[in-house]
């Protein structure tokens, strides 16, 4: 059969894309995260105070029970109005299975609460701390302490011309991949001058990775396609290549493409699409990459199709 009737006989090519088996990173194992905390810079009496952390994780993989004092100690719940046996536990919070949680406490305001006592008064315009513990609240958790950052306790909202603005970024450690469509039409595949070959090309839809994890332990995107199926014989996944690349990235990202695979050598095993080091992975990138396929001059007219599968961890 003359090159130029074939040609016509093969005239679509399509290549679907998914994400059917992406895989999410986790915070590597290791030593538990650092606690930490971050506490409102002031809170009206008798009102309540914001305070969030991170990194209060129990050993068997879900949050800590955190106890809070107020100045070491020194206010205690009165009777009836206690949230432990040791009444200078002024609240106990429990954290997120990832070790963070974010709430108010309640601050003192010398009134009577509940039968039996009355909350000490805790004066306004004075600086105070809180102390965060965990160990004895829940069988088996680390034993932390750790003292807060200073707040100060207003009397009257009127009374301090300051406004404090505040917000939060989720600490999820989540890794997210997702790609701009699931599927690309390579077109139709033409033999090419100098490639016993019938040849498609055309760009793999655009690849946004979402690293929010605290650790920053860094990432690597991988793709690997199965054999093209269609009216002839299967053409291997080696048939495929690709000439990655990193389109932007975010401030503190370095993210590097993957090296190049030429048809022949192809996806048919996983190849990097771009990765990013330890330290300076956080954040969103997105990447890109040329297609380029080489099917068979023999190859019978109709539509070859394969999945190509991208993982991230």
């Amino acid at each position: 059969m003359p090159r130029s009737t074939r040609r016509r006989l093969v005239p679509l090519l399509a290549l679907v894309v998914t994400t059917l088996a992406v895989v999410v990173g986790a915070e590597p194992a290791g030593a538990q995260e650092a606690p930490a905390a971050t506490v409102a810079a002031s809170g009206e009496l008798g009102g309540q105070l914001a305070i969030s952390g991170t990194g209060w994780t129990h050993p068997d993989g879900t949050g800590s029970s955190i106890g809070i004092k107020i100045d070491e100690g020194a206010y205690s719940r009165p009777d009836g109005a206690t949230v432990h046996a040791n009444a200078t536990i002024w609240a106990i919070v429990d954290a997120n299975p990832d070790g963070t949680f974010s709430t108010t406490i309640d601050l003192p305001d010398g009134t009577t609460t509940a039968p039996g006592g009355s909350l000490p008064a805790l004066a306004a315009g004075g600086s105070h701390t809180l102390r965060l513990l965990t160990g004895s609240l829940k069988p088996g958790d680390t034993p932390r302490t750790l003292a807060s950052t200073e707040f100060t306790v207003v009397g009257d909202p009127s009374d301090d011309p300051n406004i404090t603005i505040t917000a939060e970024v989720p600490d999820d450690g989540a890794l997210a991949l997702s790609v701009a469509t699931n599927s690309v039409d390579l077109g139709p595949a033409e033999l090419t001058a100098g490639l016993d070959a019938l040849v498609s090309s055309g760009a793999l839809p655009a690849v946004t990775v979402a690293d929010l994890r605290s650790a920053d332990p860094g990432w690597e995107v991988t793709g690997q396609v199965t054999d093209f199926t269609g009216p002839g014989d299967p053409v291997p996944g080696t048939a495929l290549g690709w000439t990655p690349s990193v389109t932007s990235t975010a401030d503190g990202q370095t993210v590097s493409a993957g090296d190049a695979v030429a048809p022949g050598s192809g996806l048919a095993a996983g190849r990097t699409l771009a990765s990013a080091p330890a330290g300076a992975g956080r954040g969103t990138a997105l990447l890109g990459a040329g297609l380029e396929l080489h099917l068979p001059t023999d190859a019978a007219p109709g539509t070859y199709s394969a999945v190509l599968t991208l993982t991230a961890v």
